[in-house]
C-alpha cells in the first residue's frame, strides 16, 4: 500500500546528487578519451586525468559531508 502524502523528497534529494556526479564523472571521462585519441602529449594527459580525479574526490566529499 503506497501513501500519497508520503514526503519522499530526502530519497529525491540523494538520486539528484548521485545523477550529478555521475553525470560530470561521464563529461570527464569523455574529455579525456578525446585527449587520448587526439594523441596530445602526456603531460596534457596527466592534468586532465588529475582534474577527473580531483573532480571525483570533491564531489564524494561533499556527499558524505
Amino acid at each position: 500500500m503506497t501513501s500519497y502524502w508520503e514526503d519522499i523528497s530526502h530519497r529525491l534529494d540523494a538520486v539528484n546528487i548521485l545523477l550529478t556526479i555521475i553525470e560530470r564523472l561521464q563529461s570527464n571521462i569523455a574529455t579525456l578519451k578525446s585527449a587520448i585519441q587526439g594523441k596530445i602529449p602526456e603531460a596534457r594527459l596527466a592534468e586532465i586525468w588529475l582534474r577527473l580525479i580531483d573532480q571525483l574526490i570533491e564531489d564524494i566529499m561533499y556527499v558524505s559531508l
